[in-house]
């Protein structure tokens, strides 16, 4: 299992979110606000999960209006924010960048059977790896807001400082957290913002590096 720093054991304070056209009697919090992805028809997009119930969410999408348009009421979709998770849902409403989502089946969004995680995005691009005087290229396979799991580098000691080149993206001061075999799980020292992280997603898809984001 990859491992990452968990992202979301704290819910920040939010502003009254907008209710569901369906009122519901469910267990809501109007603090939820997790990093979270929507993957509809082979395209997956970031997005922050502002009010969640055991029947559905309300989902805000990293690019707002441009990515609702994507989108239409009554399309499937699934989201998830961690790795154990994945919710399979229906489309109910769209506005100002928002959709509501009814769940096809009910989940309990406040159980806690593992520490939340930093939500990863499947991604195929090639970063370039740079560790004191060596350099490297290596396949990503996810990449999140706190790090990112590559395949093929050479022999590097856990806990060794990286410098990561990916498009037009340099993340320094990026730390070895774990080794497997073929695989290895890198954690960046500060947090890439959501905004950030969807650009350069989006500049990976542009160059054809096969990012499943839209």
């Amino acid at each position: 299992a990859t491992t990452y720093d968990a992202l979301c054991d704290n819910l920040y304070a939010d502003q009254p979110t907008k209710a569901f056209t369906e009122r519901r009697g469910q267990r809501r919090t109007s603090l939820a606000y997790r990093p979270c992805c929507v993957s509809r028809a082979g395209g997956v997009f970031l997005g922050m999960i502002r009010d969640q119930s055991s029947a559905g969410a309300m989902i805000e999408l990293v690019n707002g209006e441009q990515d609702s348009r994507l989108f239409k009421v009554n399309d499937r979709i699934t989201y998830f924010w961690n790795s154990e998770t994945r919710v399979e849902a229906i489309v109910t409403w769209i506005e100002d960048g928002r959709m509501g989502v009814a769940n096809v089946e009910g989940v309990d969004p406040f159980e806690r059977r593992y520490p939340y995680r930093s939500v990863r995005v499947p991604c195929t691009a090639v970063a370039k790896i740079y560790c004191g005087d060596r350099s490297c290229s290596a396949a990503v396979e996810n990449i999140s807001l706190g790090g990112m799991l590559v395949r093929d580098v050479p022999p590097v000691e856990v806990g060794t400082l990286l410098t990561i080149k990916l498009h037009n993206v340099e993340i320094c001061n990026a730390k070895v957290r774990w080794r497997k075999g073929r695989h290895m799980g890198i954690r960046f020292e500060n947090r890439l913002p959501k905004g950030e992280l969807a650009k350069l997603l989006r500049s990976c898809a542009a160059a054809g590096d096969g990012t499943l984001l839209q």
